[in-house]
């Protein structure tokens, strides 16, 4: 790999974490000697990582304006947060149906340090929950064995996780009083390999705040 291949990659990353944490907003314009001053280096891998997200969701090419971050939709917020939870449930159906004793216990483990923030009734950091959040979720995907879905549930997390972002910002160290019982229900049902119910409670789970984000985004301005 050259150095400036390294150099472009590294930008690639830069850029794409400043999109997704939501410092850069969508239809926002990605001015190169803003970046190249931000990031240090010259415009040769600032344009080559340009290039390179313009062909993911992040960026999009305008002819007359250049690059730009990718607008958004309400229609396509609402469609990319549905495809999320779709393939969250695909992928459960998978895991469930390879687990092993070590896969039960490692939910277990995690529903744990879980409930230790969600069964007090009391408030905790938004971000701190989120991590144990995450987690969780993966742990009940982890015997998950489609290459294929991993892929496209990797893509759809991205997303979901820079609407999120776009959602709270400004409010970064709220804090929320979380509830513990879907995530133990969802456990009970994996362990005992209820797939159907596991699967619909899954699908429940993840699309029954997707009114409020879009709501919240549209108050926001930030989709239209």
């Amino acid at each position: 790999m050259t150095k400036q291949t390294t150099l472009a990659s590294n930008c690639f990353n830069q850029i794409r974490h400043l999109i997704i944490s939501g410092q850069l907003k969508p239809g926002e314009k990605l001015k190169g000697e803003y970046l190249k001053e931000l990031l240090g280096v010259g415009m040769s891998p600032i344009r080559e990582a340009l290039a390179r997200l313009a062909n993911t969701y992040l960026v999009e090419l305008k002819d007359k304006t250049g690059f730009r971050v990718s607008s958004l939709s309400l229609e396509e917020v609402r469609d990319g947060l549905m495809a999320h939870a779709k393939i969250e449930c695909l992928l459960l159906k998978d895991a469930i149906n390879f687990g092993t004793t070590e896969w039960e216990a490692q939910i277990m483990a995690s529903l744990y340090s879980l409930s230790k923030v969600e069964s007090n009734d009391t408030l905790v950091q938004y971000e701190y929950w989120a991590q144990l959040n995450s987690e969780f979720h993966n742990k009940l995907l982890a015997t998950a064995n489609s290459p294929a879905l991993w892929k496209i549930r990797n893509e759809c997390e991205e997303f979901k996780d820079w609407l999120t972002n776009l959602a709270n910002i400004g409010n970064l160290n709220r804090q929320i009083k979380p509830s513990h019982a879907e995530h133990a229900a969802l456990a009970k049902l994996c362990i005992n390999r209820k797939t159907d119910q596991a699967t619909e409670l899954l699908y429940r789970h993840l699309t029954k705040g997707i009114e409020q984000i879009t709501k919240t985004l549209s108050n926001n301005k930030i989709i239209s």
